[in-house]
């Protein structure tokens, strides 16, 4: 369990991360 929920996180943190790319690239860094 710990496991499963360990691996959602780190999908999760990396596409947070994908998406700061792309908003940083965007200029939505602003909002």
């Amino acid at each position: 369990m710990v496991k499963k929920f360990s691996s959602k996180l780190g999908e999760l943190t990396s596409s947070a991360q994908q998406l700061g790319s792309v908003a940083e690239l965007v200029g939505a860094d602003k909002v």
